[in-house]
């Protein structure tokens, strides 16, 4: 590893994460820039919460596994350390990681905040055909989309890389700097892009405090 630990596994453990692979984490909070006090605090309390701690990194189903099948978006389920949803957003995804690994492919990235699904679809097929055509492997990536099992794909291999991509592509650097430092009412911009209308900004900011403590 040849950047520094960002966060380290003795601070993850007193934080009480579980199941966070840690050089993995470290490698993402440096390529995406996540690299201030602040910036750490806030995609660590969002990740918190959105995974139970470490505990699950795909969109829990408590019932007799009917709940997940029954959602319009089912198979392509919230997975990552920042829960990616919806099948637009599993291509979005692979859209991105191609290009990056590939820029010689002639097409400009658009996240699904700039675009709508059907023009990130044919972004999508545009960019797997012209990949296939030039002989590139992209099989990694495509399986977010063509697995049986995506979100279980996308959990086990690109949990916290999905997290620091929606990360940046949101732009919420610029948010959590926008923020006072040690402000738990700041968490609520973060939260709000992360998962717009949802009822956890009680528990998001009690996740920010606590990792506070640690992170200093």
């Amino acid at each position: 590893w040849k950047y520094k630990d960002f966060v380290t596994a003795d601070q993850l453990t007193t934080m009480k994460f579980s199941n966070v692979d840690v050089v993995d984490l470290n490698r993402v909070l440096k390529k995406y820039d996540i690299t201030t006090t602040e910036r750490i605090r806030h995609f660590l309390a969002q990740c918190a919460y959105e995974t139970g701690w470490g505990s699950s990194y795909t969109e829990n189903d408590n019932s007799d596994g009917t709940y997940l099948k029954g959602l319009n978006y089912y198979p392509f389920i919230g997975a990552g350390a920042i829960q990616l949803t919806h099948l637009y957003g599993y291509k979005a995804f692979a859209t991105y990681l191609i290009l990056k690994e590939y820029p010689d492919i002639d097409k400009k990235y658009r996240s699904p905040k700039n675009t709508d699904k059907d023009t990130l679809a044919r972004l999508y097929k545009d960019v797997v055909k012209i990949a296939t055509e030039k002989g590139y492997d992209i099989s990694n990536y495509t399986k977010l989309v063509t697995s049986d099992k995506p979100s279980a794909y996308l959990a086990e291999k690109f949990a916290w890389e999905s997290a620091g991509y929606y990360w940046d592509t949101n732009k919420i650097n610029d948010v959590v700097d926008e923020q006072k430092p040690n402000n738990k009412d700041g968490v609520n911009a973060v939260t709000d892009i992360v998962n717009n209308g949802t009822d956890s900004h009680v528990e998001r900011k009690a996740a920010y405090e606590k990792i506070c403590l640690t992170i200093n």
